[in-house]
């Protein structure tokens, strides 16, 4: 790419690890934290890609009424119609348990609030998800200092100590890196998405840890040619 700077823009951008399109597989609910900035934006996205290879696969809920909910009965967030009467109505959908739930956990450093004004929701939503056999949750990195992205051993000064400790463990699992550069962040979602929903539940450390170490790489040898 550095010698060969256009094939950047006539070929696209390929990194070791990087995923084909994302496979079908039965719908699943991704679930959200009203008070985790950004997190809502990015369940957008990932359903409009899941929704290129079947328009019912992705199904976006609010995690604290998910979990308030006795029946796990609740409708999608944005399947929404206007009806006849002028107002606003949610479609019912089918029964939420029905489907593979997961917990979208977006990693800035406003995620368990600033100074002074701790974000006792997204604490409250994470405990419980990680008490339900039946939530996984899928953490993501955010790399862009303009929204927020730190270090991610900055987490560990902000997350309150009961979640970085057992029973908790709210790091043992790889968090996926997001990137606001279109090509890095189509990468970085397919795998966010395969990790719902593709038969290859588990990433592997290598494979992350080669996708994330390419990338560096590449935003590098970009910097210095300009």
């Amino acid at each position: 790419y550095q010698s060969h700077p256009n094939e950047l823009s006539s070929k696209g951008i390929r990194v070791p690890g990087e995923l084909g399109p994302v496979p079908a597989h039965a719908p699943i609910n991704v679930l959200v934290c009203d008070s985790n900035n950004g997190c809502l934006e990015m369940a957008e996205e990932l359903k409009a890609i899941a929704s290129e290879r079947s328009p019912d696969s992705l199904f976006i809920f609010d995690a604290a009424e998910y979990l308030a909910n006795d029946n796990n009965e609740e409708e999608d967030l944005f399947d929404s119609m206007e009806g006849k009467d002028g107002r606003d109505s949610l479609i019912s959908q089918p029964k939420a348990s029905d489907r593979p739930a997961f917990l979208l956990l977006y990693l800035n450093e406003l995620i368990f609030g600033v100074s002074g004004h701790r974000n006792a929701e997204m604490e409250m939503v994470i405990e419980s998800c990680i008490n339900d056999p039946d939530i996984n949750l899928v953490l993501v990195h955010e790399q862009d200092s303009l929204k927020g992205g730190c270090k991610f051993e900055e987490f560990f000064k902000l997350t309150p100590q009961r979640l970085i400790d057992e029973p908790y463990n709210l790091y043992q699992d790889i968090a996926i890196p997001i990137y606001s550069t279109k090509d890095y962040r189509d990468v970085s979602l397919k795998m966010i998405l395969n990790k719902m929903m593709g038969s290859d539940a588990k990433l592997t450390e290598s494979k992350l840890g080669n996708f994330g170490e390419s990338v560096r790489r590449m935003i590098s040898q970009l910097t210095r040619r300009g």
